[in-house]
């Protein structure tokens, strides 16, 4: 077995690139530790603006608001262009970067943008990352979650086109407490085979910290997943929320009218717009649900189909094209039996802390084998009384396996790989899953806990988003000091099998 921690007289010194990893107190020892591989020559950084910016990294740049150009340094993006060349190479991901950006401020629907504002957007990101990359010889990339700020998606589809090695750590999982999982794609995500081929590379006596738990987790409802808590609770918690903004708006449109009265700045006043017309598309997208006819009594044979939050990173990028929901829908009722139907139910929080696209729901509508339910529909009532439940990459999959029905899984997830999963992205497949719904077997228990088994054994005891919640000091110190140890371990392995 190859030492990661040892020096290899063969060995190629890679130049690293941490995606905002290294820049918080929590991480802020990494550097120190990936620095001290043998296999790693220069280590640089991306992320957000910092005061803890590690002596151990060669270089850094901030980023703010996912972009190259909104930092202190006021890069000239007139200094950078996409040839034809470089257009070719971005056009595999064009369209999923433009869509990406809804996250972004610049172009929620409440601002006036169109796709040429977007495109220029990219291809000013896209010139300049690609030049970033060759400058500083970039030969790996690691990232410490499933790359979707836009800029960070990017770098990772650059890297691709141009097969410069790439580490995702899958930190996303929120059954299993205090693990991440690997993959060197988006497409991975969910493969055990990767994790434990990494495994296999640590040293006899190395000092890994097991996953605890990872059984009794999976089966479990974990308190505050949003898909887990009972529908009261989601109702006062919805309440409680819509509340707060509601306080927040009155005095905020109280002092529009005053400042109409007095001089204000542009500023000031571009603010309060943005404000309001925001507020405007959250109360649109409410209206546009609430005309929509809902069912009392569920059908008889039927799929359920939980819309997922938008924008956020289960759909983009971990769905791919899927992110257009209705296409899901579509896909799935080419091949439903005669006479069933597809049950949709909007996400509850969707129309709290988010909008939709205007018409986003008559598109459903328009399907006639489509009914709604409201969002606060039990949950738990439509995986009991559903054949199948059709996911992108929810954690309501996760529900549905243990209730013991199948799922047809359109994007990626942590759970992929488990019984009774089935990956319904193509027609073969989701003709496949329609044609056994009549004579479906749910896998055992013993089966599930096998593949609980297998998932302990590709997943790794560590924390790269933030110091955890809940913990006493002294286990905080303990999963920090475990994060440090097998990150470490992980990314000298990984790179010494890239030799």
């Amino acid at each position: 077995m190859i030492d990661p921690a040892q020096p290899d007289s063969s060995s190629h010194l890679f130049n690293v690139l941490l995606i905002e990893m290294g820049r918080d107190e929590w991480t802020q020892d990494l550097p120190g530790e990936i620095k001290k591989l043998p296999n790693v020559g220069r280590l640089l950084s991306v992320g957000e603006p910092s005061e803890l910016v590690s002596p151990y990294f060669d270089g850094h740049h901030d980023v703010a608001q996912a972009s190259a150009f909104d930092t202190s340094h006021r890069i000239n993006s007139s200094n950078y262009a996409i040839d034809r060349d470089l257009y070719l190479e971005t056009r595999h991901f064009e369209g999923a970067a433009l869509k990406m950006m809804d996250r972004l401020p610049d172009f929620q629907e409440w601002m006036k943008s169109d796709l040429s504002d977007r495109r220029r957007r990219l291809f000013r990101e896209v010139a300049f990352w690609s030049e970033y990359l060759e400058l500083n010889d970039i030969t790996a990339v690691i990232f410490p979650v499933i790359p979707h700020q836009v800029y960070d998606f990017i770098i990772y589809r650059l890297c691709k086109s141009r097969n410069i090695h790439t580490l995702i750590f899958d930190s996303t999982n929120a059954v299993i407490k205090e693990v991440v999982g690997i993959s060197e794609s988006i497409e991975g995500i969910g493969d055990p085979s990767f994790g434990l081929s990494i495994r296999k590379m640590f040293p006899l006596g190395s000092e890994m910290c097991e996953p605890q738990n990872v059984i009794e987790d999976f089966w479990s409802a974990r308190p505050g997943m949003l898909s887990d808590i009972d529908s009261n609770a989601l109702s006062i918690r919805r309440t409680i929320s819509r509340a707060l903004k509601l306080a927040h708006s009155y005095p905020t449109f109280v002092n529009l009218i005053q400042r109409n009265r007095l001089p204000t700045s542009n500023k000031c006043s571009g603010t309060i717009g943005l404000r309001v017309r925001r507020r405007s598309a959250l109360r649109r997208t409410r209206i546009e649900l609430s005309r929509i006819q809902t069912i009392i009594n569920l059908p008889e044979n039927f799929v359920f189909f939980p819309l997922h939050v938008q924008p956020e990173l289960a759909v983009s990028p971990l769905g791919g094209h899927f992110e257009e929901q209705v296409e899901a829908v579509r896909l799935a009722v080419r091949y439903l039996p005669s006479g069933w139907k597809i049950v949709v139910k909007e996400h509850p929080d969707q129309s709290v802390f988010f909008h939709r696209p205007s018409g986003f729901y008559e598109h459903f509508t328009q399907i006639s084998q489509v009914d709604f339910v409201r969002p606060d529909y039990s949950v738990d009532e439509l995986i009991e009384n559903c054949k199948a439940v059709i996911t992108i990459s929810g954690s309501i999959g996760r529900q549905a396996l243990i209730a013991g029905r199948p799922v047809g899984l359109l994007g990626s997830t942590w759970w992929s790989s488990a019984p009774g999963v089935f990956r319904v992205s193509t027609s073969k497949m989701m003709q496949k899953m329609m044609a056994q719904l009549a004579v479906w077997n749910p896998p055992s228990r013993e089966e599930i806990d096998q593949f609980t088994r297998l998932l302990q054994m590709s997943i790794f005891t560590a924390v790269l988003y933030g110091k955890p919640d809940g913990l006493s000091e002294e286990r905080s110190d303990e999963v920090k000091k475990t994060t440090l140890l097998n990150i470490r371990m992980i990314i000298g392995s990984w790179l010494s099998s890239k030799h």
